[in-house]
């Protein structure tokens, strides 16, 4: 495998045996183009070398069929009039067809819950999620009889494949014996390494296989005109391009054009990575060391051409919420230091949007789109939303688990979750720099981002019909199904603005409240919110 394949799929191999995976053979049975294309694009992103293929098949999607078929490993999908089902059994008839507008997201939903039941029948699953894994080489030393100083040892070095050198740490063996310990990390990329993390699995045994009959249907209110209105977008990574991606199919296979619709991107990573590309559908190689605001509003400007688009390479908080709430009150001034970090790293001013403009598309907005990496930020986002009476719509992606919100009218993620969510800023994501590293893989992002972007369809189409949505859903891979769950309320009052501001400047501490997605299986845990 070369590094290049290593990389991109590297935040997916914690959760599945890549080699198992990339080895699938799936074939397709009936037609259905937009179904088929979402089910292709899934299979691309999770590495399958062949998708789909005639011959040695080990699964068989049918697809809208009523007959029997002659394979002993069929998984039926079909397509419906407001949703999909998914099934292990012949489903009954129906003819209907989802409308142009939901049809694309409720395919990307459809394909990407009929791949994890591929990925869980054919034993492709870890048994524990590997978020971070690693070699440590070490060496007991006696020094006694060398002539090296403790200034010699602490610079000792050790040389690894390809003249690479490696750094020692060392310290001192608590034996009486004037022994010292050196140890250094090994490279993940390198082939020796590799092997041997690939040959360990964790678990206490083998997953029991998954024999047991599965059926799923889904289902949405049905809207058909097209929507308007001003859309902020916060976070183009995982669950931000997938809710792109069905918000700009949508409209494109309803035969519009994205007039009357504004949309603003924003997201501070300043570059797209290699391992994005297989979880993030709207970016490609072309992208890379880019910023994902910048790409997500160039790619929205050229689907979407009557659409204003506007981005910024920047995150919203604290400071835009103290802006709206502040109306009257000139703008602050932007922050010297701040300038100095932009020319520092190369970026013109124009990466981002000034504070009076941001401002402005905040108070004229109609949704509020959230898909950032922690819960503070998300909070002081459903602080703005319930402030300026509009629709919040919130996911969560990590690992095989993940939930949504849909804040339909005004609340807050401090009523949903808990104040000590809210205070919660450590950053839960793939990225390097993240504080908790997260595993990701495209069937975790495809389910909620496609999720988001149906509501958001939904919200700028027909408003009222948000009424008929869910409040809350939540997810897990090892069970494959999605829960509607009633969400808890944790404060009283409806001024959810000073619910976010309490809890930020309370004196109690402890971690984000969690959301069970599971309890009838093994591994559907709980999920903090990510990506």
């Amino acid at each position: 495998m070369s590094d290049a394949v290593t990389n991109r799929y590297s935040r997916q191999e914690g959760l599945v045996h890549q080699d198992r995976v990339e080895n699938l053979r799936v074939g397709i049975h009936g037609s259905n183009p937009m179904l088929e294309e979402e089910l292709s694009t899934i299979s691309q992103h999770l590495g399958v070398k062949g998708f789909p293929v005639e011959n040695d098949i080990d699964v068989m999607i049918v697809i809208d069929s009523t007959s029997e078929i002659s394979h002993s490993n069929p998984l039926f999908v079909q397509m419906r009039k407001t949703g999909f089902a998914l099934s292990t059994e012949l489903l009954k008839s129906d003819s209907a067809s989802p409308c142009d507008l939901l049809a694309p997201g409720l395919s990307t939903l459809a394909a990407a819950m009929t791949w994890q039941e591929i990925l869980r029948r054919e034993g492709c699953l870890r048994a524990l999620p590997i978020v971070k894994k690693f070699v440590t080489v070490q060496f007991r030393v006696d020094s006694r009889f060398s002539q090296l100083s403790d200034e010699d040892i602490s610079g000792l070095q050790a040389h690894w494949a390809d003249g690479e050198r490696l750094a020692l740490f060392h310290s001192p063996c608590e034996d009486g014996t004037g022994h010292i310990r050196l140890s250094a990390r090994l490279d993940i990329d390198s082939p020796a390494v590799r092997q041997l993390l690939d040959a360990v699995e964790l678990g206490l045994s083998e997953f029991d296989e998954v024999s047991q009959p599965f059926s799923f249907e889904f289902s949405i209110p049905r809207i058909e005109h097209l929507p308007q209105g001003n859309l902020v977008v916060a976070g183009v990574g995982g669950l931000g391009t997938w809710s792109m991606h069905t918000l700009i199919r949508g409209i494109k296979a309803a035969e519009g054009s994205g007039k009357g619709l504004d949309i603003t991107v924003f997201d501070p990573d300043d570059s797209v990575e290699v391992h994005n590309l297989n979880r993030q559908v709207l970016y490609d190689e072309t992208h890379l060391n880019r910023s994902k605001a910048d790409c997500a509003g160039e790619i929205l400007s050229k689907e979407l051409p009557k659409s204003q688009i506007l981005h910024g390479m920047q995150s919203l908080g604290l400071p835009e919420l103290d802006v709206i709430l502040n109306e009257g009150e000139d703008t602050a001034p932007v922050n010297d230091s701040a300038v100095d970090l932009l020319e520092e790293f190369g970026l013109s001013d124009g990466s981002t949007l000034p504070p009076d403009e941001v401002k402005a598309i905040l108070q004229d907005s109609n949704l509020i789109l959230c898909g950032v990496d922690n819960l503070h930020a998300r909070g002081v986002l459903s602080a703005i939303a319930s402030h300026l009476n509009v629709p919040f719509i919130n996911a969560g992606a990590e690992n095989f688990s993940g939930q949504f919100d849909l804040f339909s009218e005004p609340g807050c993620m401090a009523c949903r979750y808990g104040p000590a969510s809210v205070r919660d800023r450590r950053i839960a994501s793939c990225q390097e720099d993240g504080d908790i590293p997260v595993a990701s893989i495209v069937t975790t992002t495809a389910i909620f981002g496609a999720l988001q972007g149906l509501a958001t369809l939904t919200a700028l189409s027909e408003p009222a019909a948000l009424s008929e949505w869910p409040k809350q859903l939540t997810w897990g891979g090892q069970s494959n199904r999605l829960r509607s769950t009633s969400p808890p309320k944790f404060m009283s009052g409806d001024d959810h603005v000073q619910h976010i501001l309490d809890s930020m400047h309370s004196m109690a501490s402890g971690p984000a409240v969690k959301v069970d997605i599971g309890a009838d299986s093994r591994t559907d845990d709980v999920v903090e919110q990510a990506e």
